[in-house]
């Protein structure tokens, strides 16, 4: 055993010896026994309870898009920018164009620039979405919810800018939202699942159901079926999209996956929306 340790290229956890260096690295680098315990780039072993992810970011610099690794920092900002999309201010590569366009309008690119209305909150958030989103949730201290907002978009939105349908069909007046409440009757005990009744869907406990059940999805159940009517829609005529909340339209809007901020008439209108917001009671 000594000869072969000395002589030829051998591999200790599998007890095989090669002939040459080569053909160990084939050996190593295809076999998924080595697969975390064989670097390639050093043409070892790993030393016992050495993680493969921290050796890497020790001795070599993985790219974060792709399997490549490089030699050198400079080298892999450099692959980065030639194969990738690359954010310069953070030296980071994206595997594509939607990740690098959400990384360029996080917090950390534009700011937190959108204050909370609310007399007693004072938080601040990157976008109009997100701050909707902090109100809808209704875990803002002024306690606006989903439900207040709803309210007064239905009540104040008299010419149907970003509301969908008639006066009298809105999700406000006669039919007020509706809250379920799941019970065990609603496990399919030959599968251990909870069934929801209006969209089939599976849920692994009763508390998943009735989280399912709080979701946007399901508030305006009814007459109009299990999802009701999504009650917002973009603004833009020629695009048509229709959402369950507020939030979910301005999200679309703030994407930029059509053009409806490039019509100025109406990005006022969404303006004099948020300014109107500050008439809710809770403020």
């Amino acid at each position: 055993m000594a000869h072969a340790h000395a002589s030829h290229w051998f591999c200790e956890p599998c007890d095989q010896t090669f002939s040459t260096r080569a053909a160990r690295r084939s050996h190593s680098n295809r076999s998924q026994r080595h697969i975390h315990d064989f670097c390639g780039w050093c043409d070892r072993f790993l030393e016992a309870g050495e993680d493969m992810n921290d050796h890497d970011e020790d001795y070599h610099y993985p790219c974060r898009a792709c399997d490549e690794v490089c030699e050198s920092l400079e080298d892999c900002n450099e692959h980065g920018r030639l194969y990738h999309f690359w954010c310069d201010t953070h030296e980071r590569a994206f595997r594509s164009q939607s990740n690098y366009d959400q990384h360029m309008r996080s917090a950390a690119h534009v700011g937190l620039g959108h204050r909370c209305p609310a007399r007693n909150c004072g938080r601040s958030f990157r976008d109009r979405a997100t701050l909707l989103q902090h109100l809808e949730s209704g875990t803002c201290p002024s306690g606006v919810n989903r439900r207040l907002i709803d309210d007064f978009i239905a009540k104040h939105d008299r010419h149907r800018i970003i509301t969908t349908g008639p006066s009298r069909n809105l999700l406000v007046g006669a039919a007020p939202a509706v809250r379920y409440i799941a019970t065990e009757r609603s496990c399919d005990w030959t599968r251990s699942v909870h069934v929801c009744a209006l969209c089939q869907s599976e849920h692994d406990s009763l508390q998943a159901l009735n989280n399912h059940w709080s979701l946007p999805r399901h508030t305006y159940a009814g007459a109009n079926g299990p999802d009701g009517r999504r009650p917002y829609k973009c603004p833009l005529s020629t695009c048509g999209r229709q959402s369950n909340t507020l939030s979910g339209v301005v999200q679309h809007a703030e994407s930029r996956s059509c053009a409806v901020l490039q019509a100025p008439r109406v990005v006022q209108a969404l303006d004099n929306v948020f300014g109107g917001m500050r008439l809710l009671p809770s403020y």
